[in-house]
């Protein structure tokens, strides 16, 4: 009962768990179409204090239409950011595209495993995340 005094349904409640998620994203990571190196250890950091809602604006919100627009937007501006970089090593466009739209993926997922997994080695996530998307990005690479 308490919660319907602030809001009107279910849904509206799930809106406003996913905006403050979106919101600390965002002033986490900084603008989402000039992410840094920095924005991953960022967005380690949204996860760890806000698990349920990291999960929840990435996994769940993914399978909601009506909610979907958050992780998207996110994911699209990952992948754009993610595109110039990527340019360097991968010169193959199909190859840089297939790693662009990876990337995000990998990384977001490698957090919530990270999270799963009763969050180890919280100083050294970052890092390892890191590794993990390199790994990605040379596979895809190839020769």
């Amino acid at each position: 009962m308490l919660i319907y005094r602030h809001f009107d349904s279910k849904t509206e409640l799930y809106k406003a768990v996913l905006d403050e998620v979106s919101d600390q994203l965002r002033e986490a990571t900084g603008h989402p179409n000039h992410l840094t190196e920095s924005s991953l250890q960022a967005l380690i950091a949204v996860a760890q204090d806000n698990p349920d809602g990291f999960k929840l604006f990435f996994r769940q919100s993914a399978q909601e239409p009506d909610f979907r627009r958050h992780a998207d937007e996110l994911r699209a501006a990952m992948t754009a950011t993610a595109e110039p970089y990527l340019r360097e090593v991968i010169h193959d466009e199909n190859r840089l595209q297939w790693a662009a739209q990876l990337i995000p993926t990998v990384a977001v997922e490698a957090v919530i495993a990270w999270l799963d997994a009763g969050k180890p080695s919280p100083p050294t996530a970052a890092d390892t995340i890191t590794s993990i998307v390199g790994g990605t990005v040379t596979a895809i690479a190839g020769d």
